[in-house]
Parts: structure tokens; C-alpha cells; sequence
């Protein structure tokens, strides 16, 4: 093993306060796989993991996709000359389990927005078949919170400013697979428990007071809510939230992302993150 070791050009390190107990075997040049938490930026994720690691995590990095603050899951950091490789990693499909609240709209498409007024009661069984139905080609708008820029400004931040009349621009996206798991209905307490949680838990100024209100009035009248719970794959740059919203739109039920999990990047998943602690990947290349 030390000579395998030796012959990759390899450096180890022990990082046992990473994660509390977790060891890691890191590589010059290196692709992090990183395991994203609720309510940390992509920005906040880089920085748990190579604050501890220094120098040793990689002297440049760059991601090579992005995670909404809700969202959870896996994370590719190219490090170092591996940083020429993100068009390669920029193409790869990406593979979600995903659960949707019917019934209701927001403005950034899941439950970290103001939520809009109930729309009509959906069924279980539309809202399988609409499901189901989503495999194809679509061209959907970007969501209004994401950070395309029009103008040379992202469109969050027109978002926010009330820039009326912006032309969104559309993008292809593609779901190339989609499996519905369950269908149930979700005690509205408890559903206003879990989005005041994860809202909670997102730092910096995301309107987190005005949302928790806007679900309050909406939810604690109700004795419950409509959830789907489904896995899907996707190409790169597909947004799970417009995809959502779109199912949403053609039941005229409306639909969000209530809770979101990447599990797989092109050949990078959750089965090749080491037996340690699925937190951490890295990649010698």
C-alpha cells in the first residue's frame, strides 16, 4: 500500500477534527467531493472543510456546480490544476431525491420564499401522473432567485431591487429519468416545523422573518399538506425548482421544493464516498 501510495505522488493526512472523528486521504492534484449541509452556501461548505486543511485542501479551488441554500448533498471542488477540468465536470447529469409541497407557489419556487395564496386542493393521483410524466426536454426560465445575471446583475438581485418587467431568459432542461416514491399526506405542524427549521438555519439576509410569517398565516389553518417525494436525473443546469414549478403550473395546483438532495454527479456518488463518513470524498487524479 506505501508503495501504491508513494507511486500516486500521495500525501496523507489525518484529520481526525474534521466532522469529529472523520480521516480523510488527500491527493495533490485533487477533486473534493464535498457533502453540502441545509442552510449553508456553497461558500460556507468550502470553508468548513478547508479552513482545518489549509494549504493541503488545494491553493486555488473553484466549484463545479452549486447547491440552493436548502438543498443538500454533494459538492465537486476541483483544486489546483484539476480547476482546467470543470468544463468536463460543468456536463455531467446530476441525480436528486427531491419532496414537493402541492397546493402552494413562492417567489424563489421552494419553501425558502413568501409563500402565495393556496391554490386548488391536488390529487395523488395527478400529481403522480404529473410526476411521472416529466421526462423530456423543456424551456423553462430561470427561477427568480438564482444567480443568472441579465443586465450584468444576477436575477436575485433584480429580484429583490423590484425590477419590473425583466425579460428572464430561458434554458434548456432535461430530465432523462424520474421515479416517484411516495405520495402522502404531511401534518401541516409539522410541516411549518420543518420549513421554520431549515429557514432557521440559513444565514445571512434571505427575508428569513418575512417567509416564516408569510408560512405561518398559510399553514396554521390547515390540518394538512399534499407531498410528493420522488427521484429524478437531470442534465447539468437543470433547476429542480422550475421543474417543480412547472408540474405545479400544468395541474393549476402549483407545487415547490420542500426538501432537496443531490446524491450523484456524472460518476461521482454517494457509494464512492469513503466508508469513514459520507461527509467527505477526494479524489486523487
Amino acid at each position: 500500500m506505501a508503495n501504491i501510495i508513494a507511486h500516486m505522488g500521495a500525501v496523507l493526512v489525518s484529520c481526525a477534527h474534521i466532522l469529529n472523528t472523520y480521516t480523510t486521504y488527500l491527493y495533490y492534484s485533487m477533486i473534493h467531493i464535498l457533502y453540502k449541509e441545509i442552510g449553508e452556501t456553497p461558500l460556507e461548505c468550502l470553508e468548513r472543510y478547508s479552513a482545518p486543511l489549509g494549504s493541503a485542501f488545494g491553493k486555488r479551488s473553484t466549484y463545479a456546480g452549486r447547491l440552493d441554500p436548502i438543498a443538500e448533498g454533494l459538492l465537486p471542488i476541483l483544486t489546483d490544476s484539476d480547476i482546467e477540468r470543470k468544463p468536463e465536470f460543468l456536463v455531467f447529469d446530476k441525480t436528486y431525491e427531491c419532496t414537493s409541497i402541492f397546493g402552494f407557489s413562492s417567489d424563489t419556487l421552494d419553501i425558502l420564499g413568501i409563500v402565495s395564496n393556496r391554490k386548488a386542493a391536488a390529487k395523488p393521483k395527478a400529481v403522480r401522473e404529473g410526476i411521472s410524466n416529466l421526462v423530456g426536454t423543456y424551456d423553462l426560465p430561470y427561477p427568480h432567485y438564482s444567480s443568472k445575471t441579465v443586465g450584468g446583475k444576477p436575477i436575485f438581485k433584480h429580484a429583490r431591487e423590484g425590477t419590473q418587467n425583466l425579460d428572464i431568459p430561458l434554458r434548456k432542461m432535461s430530465v432523462k429519468e424520474v421515479e416517484v416514491k411516495y405520495i402522502y399526506e404531511m401534518n401541516a405542524k409539522v410541516a411549518l416545523g420543518e420549513i421554520e427549521l431549515v429557514v432557521g438555519r440559513v444565514r445571512g439576509d434571505f427575508r428569513q422573518e418575512e417567509i416564516i410569517k408569510s408560512w405561518r398565516e398559510k399553514l396554521e389553518s390547515q390540518s394538512s399538506v399534499l407531498v410528493a417525494e420522488f427521484s429524478l436525473r437531470v442534465t447539468s443546469g437543470t433547476y429542480i425548482r422550475s421543474l417543480v414549478d412547472k408540474i405545479g403550473e400544468d395541474l393549476r395546483t402549483g407545487a415547490l421544493v420542500f426538501r432537496l438532495k443531490r446524491t450523484q454527479v456524472g460518476p461521482y456518488g454517494r457509494e464512492t464516498l469513503p466508508r469513514t463518513g459520507i461527509q467527505y470524498g477526494v479524489y486523487g487524479m
